[in-house]
Parts: structure tokens; sequence; C-alpha cells
């Protein structure tokens, strides 16, 4: 009796050995920001994980088109929120990576075996683990020096194949979507955003800007406006440019609170009531802001800066057509709020925000 259990546990452990003897596998990790969905690249080692992993699969993309690898795809999340809220994440993190995979290397949603659990994985709370595993015949075939094949009929088989198990295969289902978040950040990309100050359009001054999110942690953005306005003649004069670059740290959690350091510098020829001002300004100030999502695509930035603003103007008025300057070079500098808004913020990023949710 106790010889035939010594066997079975000899014969056991030799299958389990053997099995892993003939497959060859690739692992990499990617790490996410604690309470963010978005793969950022290359923070935390992800861009040289996600090219690594690329050129593993595309090395050895017909084993998975023949069906012959897999590609488990395991996504862990354990920060704050109930399970099912950690689960969601999970997932969604899991569905950005495929979805890099996907683009990257031309796979379907059929080639990835995907679990999502709602722990942590060797103490890492956000991560997402890819494990590519292959027959080792065909991982030792790829560096062996390849035999010349007689000539087209098995090329054409090698050709064929994949086109006919594509027809074979489903359209891989669409993702459902997840609200944006604008730490989300690109993805595998730095994010590029545009933007609006809708308090700049109600006072009849068209403006547009640029938000470069470089990290999930700091961000540029630069504003501009221009406007050109006479109402009544000269009775009504409103003509005006100026530009607002900026440098943010976001913080907390969810990145979505900031502070910033930013600068204005511009001219202006006003004339709203008796006295008109024609003048230049540049100034600095502190921001503080926050980032509300609005759905996948879109995002509401609420700022205000306080600092200072010097100016330098002429006075003037119009007399019988005729502008009468009152006084000149004026220079002023002034302290307090110098610039507030209330933005609408679209996320254009790269393709895969499209498909996602970012």
């Amino acid at each position: 009796m106790k010889k035939t259990i010594v066997s079975t546990f000899i014969l056991l452990v030799a299958s389990f050995g053997l099995a892993q003897a003939q497959e060859t596998k690739e692992q990499v990790t990617f790490r996410f920001v604690a309470g963010n969905d978005m793969l950022f690249s290359p923070w935390n080692g992800n861009g040289e994980n996600l090219a690594r992993l690329t050129e593993f699969i595309t090395t050895h993309k017909e084993t998975f088109v023949l069906g012959e690898g897999a590609i488990y795809v395991n996504g862990y999340c354990a920060t704050t929120g109930n399970t099912a809220q950690r689960l969601q994440r999970a997932k969604t993190m899991s569905n950005r990576v495929k979805s890099e995979l996907i683009t990257c290397c031309g796979l379907t949603e059929q080639h990835f075996i995907t679990q999502n659990v709602a722990t942590a994985y060797e103490g890492q709370k956000n991560i997402v683990v890819v494990t590519v595993t292959i027959p080792a015949q065909q991982a030792e075939s790829k560096t062996e020096k390849p035999e010349v094949l007689p000539p087209e009929q098995p090329k054409q088989e090698l050709q064929e194949l994949p086109m006919e198990q594509a027809k074979q295969e489903p359209e891989p289902q669409p993702e459902p979507a997840v609200a944006f978040s604008p730490a989300s950040a690109t993805t595998t990309r730095t994010v590029f955003n545009l933007r609006t100050n809708l308090l700049y359009w109600a006072a009849a001054t068209p403006n547009i800007g640029l938000q470069w999110r470089i990290t999930p942690s700091y961000g540029i953005k630069i504003d501009g406006g221009y406007s050109k306005w006479e109402y009544n003649g000269e009775n009504k004069i409103q003509k005006l440019w100026f530009i607002n670059p900026e440098v943010r740290r976001f913080m907390l959690e969810n990145k979505r609170f900031y502070m910033g350091l930013g600068a204005t510098l511009g001219e202006y020829n006003l004339k709203l009531g008796s006295t008109g001002y024609q003048g230049s300004v540049y100034g600095g100030a502190l921001t503080v802001g926050y980032q509300l999502s609005m759905g996948r695509h879109f995002s509401c930035d609420f700022n205000i800066g306080l600092g200072a603003a010097h100016l330098t103007y002429d006075t003037f008025g119009v007399i019988d057509g005729v502008r009468v300057f009152k006084a000149k070079k004026v220079s002023k500098t002034i302290f307090g709020p110098t610039q507030i808004g209330v933005s609408l913020i679209w996320h254009i990023s790269h393709p895969s925000l499209k498909r996602q949710a970012l």
C-alpha cells in the first residue's frame, strides 16, 4: 500500500514538472494610482512592461492565432469602497490593459482569460498581472534558424488559417462606459485636454486652452483669449488679448483637487463708460481648483487665482467722434483675485480614450 502511494506521488510530481517544462511564459505587472483606474505610462515601469509584453506577444502572434497560447489577465483592487466598487475598478483596470494589447498586437477579446478580485496581490493594492503562456516547442521554434519551406503552399495555409479563424470568432463586445476622471489620465500616454472658460464667453471674450497632464500628479495648462468688438462707433469698445500659462500639482486620492502657479500677460483697449483704458498687463498668482468629472469625455474645472497684476495704461474719452487722452503712462499694481474660471474640459488624449472611459 505504501509503495502504491509513493509511486502515485512520484508520478504526480513528474507530471507537474513535465507540464511546466512544456510551456514558456512571460509575466508582467501594471501598476495603477490609488483610486484611479487609468493606465499611465511610462509611470512606475508601465511603459517598459508594455513594450516587453507587446514584443513577446508579437513574436509569438501565430501561436495565439492558432489557439495554442493563453493570455491570463488578473486584476486586483483593494483600495477604498465596498467589495462591488473594488471589483468594478479591478475590471476597469483589466480592460485598460487589454485595450492596449488589442491595439498594439491586433488581438481580440477571445484571446484573453480574465479574472478580477477585490483583494490585494502580494501587498500591492492596485495592479493588473498579465501572464502569457505558450508551448515550449513554439518558443524554441522562434529561436531556431527557419527552414526553407517548399515554395508556396505552407505559406498560403498559414495566411489563410488566421482569416478563417477570424471569421469564426465573434466581434469583441464593447466595454461598459466608465466615468472619466481628470487624473486619468492617458492611458498609457500623457493626456491632452482642450478647455474653454465659460465665464469669459459670458463676457463676450472667445477663448480656448490646452491642458497637458504629464503625470498623475503634475500638469501644465495654457489659456488664451481674444476679442475685438465696437458698439455704437467708439462709444463702447472691447478689444483685448491675453494668455494664462499655469503649472499644477494634483493632490488627494482621486487627483482632482489641485494647486498651481500661474501667470497672466495681455493687452487691452476698453471703453464701457465715459472713460476708456488702453494698455498692457502682466502678473502672477497662486491658484486652487477642483476638476469635476462629467462622464468619459468631459469634466468641469472650477478655479480661482490670488496674486498681483501690474497694469500700465492711458485713459481717454471720445468727444464728437475724436479720441481725447486724459492721462498717459499710468502705472498701477493691484493685489487680490487675478483670475477666476468655470471651464469646460474635453478629454481628447489618444484613441484608447475613445474606446474606453483614461
